[in-house]
């Protein structure tokens, strides 16, 4: 009895393994159908909440491993890559700044809620834009609030305009940058 027993499992076993592939091998093709349209491309993709809890374990969690070794990531220049080739938005940053992220950083064009479901599944190389990192990068190349500045001149806004919104983004970018710092310590009792 018990034989049979292990053999079923075993047979269960394999059958989702064929799942994932099979499920593997779908999302592989989804670039090539939807590379202008990011977002659909990656609404295809499982989430943890629409999977049953019994399928998170054999299915959801290698699926999302698996994900994570592939070319499916797809980038602002319109290039793919793996998941250690580029960085998740961060969590908590205005639009704005998404040209300074792009200057600094290879950023996927996919949501943010994939970087958790890639948590979820044990994956640990999930790599996130934060503060530290942005502070680091215009510490090492002061050189990109100019390059960010010649965009804005270079749009189609009157000086005065272009002027205003470049301020803008550099109070966004600075708020940015002490996000983390104001949990640390209060400045003010200092």
């Amino acid at each position: 009895d018990s034989a049979k027993w292990r053999e079923a499992c075993e047979w269960n076993r394999e059958l989702f393994g064929c799942v994932v592939e099979a499920y593997l091998d779908l999302l592989s093709a989804l670039p090539g159908v939807f590379r202008n349209d990011a977002s659909v491309m990656y609404q295809m993709w499982p989430s943890s909440d629409n999977t049953r809890k019994e399928f998170r374990t054999t299915v959801h969690r290698p699926l999302y491993r698996s994900l994570s070794e592939k070319q499916l990531f797809l980038h602002d220049n319109g290039t793919l890559s793996k998941m250690q080739g580029g960085v998740f938005k961060p969590r908590e940053a205005n639009d704005s700044l998404r040209l300074l992220f792009r200057k600094i950083f290879p950023m996927f064009q996919c949501s943010l809620a994939l970087s958790d479901e890639f948590r979820a599944a044990g994956v640990h190389d999930v790599s996130e834009i934060t503060p530290e990192r942005v502070r680091e990068k215009l510490k090492k190349d002061p050189g990109l609030m100019d390059a960010c500045q010649g965009a804005f001149t270079r749009a189609d806004f009157s000086q005065a305009e272009a002027a205003a919104r470049f301020s803008a983004f550099v109070t966004d970018a600075l708020e940015y940058c002490l996000l983390d710092l104001s949990a640390h310590s209060d400045i003010r009792s200092q």
